[in-house]
């Protein structure tokens, strides 16, 4: 049996983002699937985060070797 996990963030802090990866890694996950953007009605928002968050969601994946689909 595979376990595919999802996540789903937007605007995090990077710390948060990496305890989610070092989670899901935790709990025997083969792969993760991240979808980022607000939710409707967001005040003020931008349709997506910034780079740095999607690197550190590739560095934490990576360190634990688990495929990441973005």
């Amino acid at each position: 049996m595979r376990i595919v996990a999802l996540l789903s963030w937007y605007a995090e802090r990077a710390a948060t983002l990496a305890s989610c990866i070092d989670g899901i890694a935790a709990v025997g996950a083969d792969h993760i699937v991240a979808v980022d953007g607000p939710y409707e009605g967001f005040p003020d928002t931008t349709p997506r985060s910034s780079p740095d968050q999607y690197e550190i969601l590739h560095i934490s994946a990576e360190a634990h070797g688990l495929p990441l689909t973005l």
